[in-house]
């Protein structure tokens, strides 16, 4: 290398540097992004027969919803995603379930 060379890479060296160094810190935020796992926001019950319940986020013709998924104990699955704005239907039919099963008035 002569001496010209070595005092051109010895200019050019901090630029190349700084530009790699963009390019990994790029690259890594974009990894982050890609492979960044949302909270997990699923809620589980299982009863004393093995039976479970999952409520996890869904969705319903394109609009956002709360997927109930059911499995027994054999392992088979029953999948309902309920609109968001048929919640609190959802939770109202409930409440007067566990009434009626507990011997109140519906």
């Amino acid at each position: 290398m002569t001496g010209r060379s070595l005092g051109v890479a010895l200019i050019l060296w901090p630029f190349a540097s700084a530009l790699l160094l963009g390019l990994h810190r790029a690259g890594r935020a974009l990894h982050t992004r890609l492979t960044r796992r949302r909270p997990d926001v699923t809620f589980r019950y299982t009863d004393p027969d093995g039976h479970r319940l999952e409520a996890a986020p869904g969705h319903v013709a394109e609009s956002t919803a709360v997927a109930l998924t059911s499995w027994n104990a054999h392992g088979d699955t029953i999948r309902v995603d309920i609109p968001l704005d048929r919640l609190e239907e959802l939770v109202a039919g409930l409440r007067d379930t566990a009434r009626q099963a507990a011997g109140g008035a519906p």
